[in-house]
């Protein structure tokens, strides 16, 4: 575009109100939540034009629900935005992860500079999201974070090395966070007493949880026990040291954990069949919301008669899978009589034949189902299951 055509361009944008344009930017910013660093990144973008878009971005309501701070946003950017935040709360997502070609000492000065700007506003964030690599600077993140106070603190999310454990613990102990109800880790799974910081927690979420990281068995079912009062437990490729005994018990039998009468949502996302024995090894009899991601094939066919006890009160099940066998999914649905509300997503064509099962069958493998909501498939599939279902047998 010439340069003649990007001035006219602006000067058009710019006899627009700031609040049309602010509406108009609230689509594009539509998917800023909680962790979604992207859509931040955008809005950062969107900000740096010059000062009127600067106004129209922090024109929409939605510009303080969220915060980004990395060691390449300039400070005084930050700054700016910071003094418009008033009483508001927000969460907050600190993103200190440096490359190999960034000096240790820049990172330092610039992780030191950033904090310094949000010192006085940490008691409004309702929500820390840490991303941080080396254990080095993990140490002098939490030595600055050491003496603020959060009492507003309700969501904890946690990426980083798994060399942060200590710095990390004494920060959580001296805070306290009372009013915690949903903590995160990634790459790291928290070992030593969390007893005091648990209280109160309803969601857990551990990912990415494996190699060095990776706790024993015992060790995963010693946290679930500290958090008596958990409602939904979200487990993304967490992988577990079963114990020696297990492998010599013919067949297996593994250790299950305390029972945990308030967990009623589930959700996981696995390929690997082996992580069918942590979720045997959970003693949970009122889940009734299960999620299952990237489910394979011989996960979802050894679920059945290894999970059975956790399918019989579900409830509701979502399924991302890319299993074609109706029998799989036949034996899946078989052992979960509950079952009331089905929502299949990301099926293709070759889950045709799976869901033309379903439509004709549901009633005697799912007595109780009354929901099937099918999204992202095929036109093809979505014939198929029209011309296939049985009037009244289900809605979606």
């Amino acid at each position: 575009m010439a340069n003649s055509a990007v001035r006219e361009t602006y000067r058009g944008v710019k006899s627009l109100p700031v609040e049309t344009l602010s509406r108009a930017l609230s689509f594009l910013f539509a998917r800023a939540c909680f962790g979604d660093i992207e859509a931040v990144r955008v809005r950062y973008c969107v900000m740096s034009v010059c000062r009127f878009w600067f106004e129209a971005v922090c024109g929409d309501p939605a510009c303080w629900s969220q915060f980004y701070v990395s060691l390449r946003m300039p400070t005084d950017v930050l700054i700016k935005w910071l003094e418009r935040v008033g009483q508001t709360t927000f969460a907050l997502t600190m993103d200190f992860k440096y490359d190999r070609g960034q000096h240790f000492a820049d990172a330092c000065i610039r992780l030191e500079e950033s904090f310094g700007a949000l010192h006085h506003y940490m008691d409004r964030c309702h929500a820390l999201s840490i991303r941080v690599g080396g254990g080095k600077l993990c140490d002098r993140l939490f030595s600055l974070l050491l003496p603020v106070p959060f009492p507003s603190m309700t969501h904890l999310d946690l990426d980083v090395n798994f060399a942060f454990e200590l710095s990390f613990f004494d920060f959580a102990r001296a805070r306290g966070f009372t009013k915690l109800t949903y903590l995160s880790f990634h790459r790291t799974f928290p070992s030593g007493d969390w007893t005091p910081l648990l209280k109160g927690i309803t969601t857990v979420k551990l990912a990415a949880i494996d190699d060095f990281s990776r706790p024993t068995l015992a060790d995963f079912h010693s946290f679930l026990s500290a958090i008596p009062d958990l409602e939904f437990l979200i487990l993304h490729n967490v992988d577990c040291l079963l114990p020696p005994q297990f492998y010599k018990d013919d067949p297996p039998v593994v250790p299950r954990s305390e029972p945990m009468p308030f967990l009623a949502r589930l959700e996981v996302s696995s390929d690997n069949p082996m992580h069918t024995w942590l979720l045997a090894s959970i003693d949970a009899p009122a889940i009734a919301h299960l999620t299952l991601h990237s489910a394979s094939e011989s996960m979802l066919t050894l679920l059945p008669r290894r999970c059975d006890r956790l399918l019989a009160s579900v409830v509701r099940l979502v399924l991302w899978s890319p299993v074609t066998k109706p029998s799989v999914i036949g034996d899946l649905f078989r052992a979960m009589p509950s079952l009331q509300a089905l929502d299949g997503r990301y099926a293709t064509f070759s889950f045709s034949a799976v869901f033309y099962m379903l439509a004709m069958q549901c009633q005697q493998l799912c007595p109780q189902l009354e929901q099937v909501v099918l999204s992202h498939i095929g036109s093809a599939l979505v014939g198929d299951i029209l011309l296939a279902r049985p009037a009244g047998t289900f809605a979606g």
